[in-house]
């Protein structure tokens, strides 16, 4: 009997233990998931606020990234076209975000995404629309902020 007793009392702290971290684990992720969301948030804000100091914030020095057909994209050519972008007193751009999805694992972070883009001009008219879909891998940089350090993306129809 007494061994009965202490293998259900063994059985009872493991299952509490396993509970706990499980748990820790899950508000970890979710924490993550908060973390990536509100960068990707951030990154819209200072795209649409023209905010040149805080453009290639939401990218890592390692990026390597694919759009459609066009050349690999690095850190520094993402950066140059975006402060061009911006700094272009002709043309504004406006980008509406859509996440569908974000898994978080350990230090990488995955989300599925969809951008919509309004160009106008000067006088307010629209130039061109476009939505692009696409994957973001973020990595937990050493300082914990979350970066994007790969992606991929491609235009879809209906823009």
């Amino acid at each position: 009997m007494r061994a009965r007793l202490y293998f259900l009392n063994t059985v009872f702290v493991l299952a509490l233990v396993f509970g706990a971290c499980i748990n820790v684990s899950g508000e970890r992720a979710y924490g993550a998931e908060n973390e990536i969301e509100s960068a990707l948030r951030k990154w819209r804000d200072d795209f649409n606020g023209r905010n040149i100091d805080g453009i290639c914030d939401l990218f890592a020095p390692d990026l390597i990234a694919n759009y459609g057909d066009f050349p690999q994209i690095s850190y520094e050519s993402i950066c140059k076209q975006l402060k061009s972008s911006l700094t272009n007193p002709d043309l504004n751009f406006h980008y509406d975000l859509g996440i569908t999805e974000i898994i978080v694992s350990g230090d990488t972070g995955i989300v599925r995404l969809t951008w919509d883009l309004t160009v106008t001009d000067a006088d307010g008219n629209v130039v061109e629309r476009t939505k692009d879909r696409g994957m973001d891998i973020f990595r937990r940089q050493p300082d914990g902020t979350w970066k994007i350090s790969r992606y991929i993306a491609y235009p879809v129809g209906g823009g």
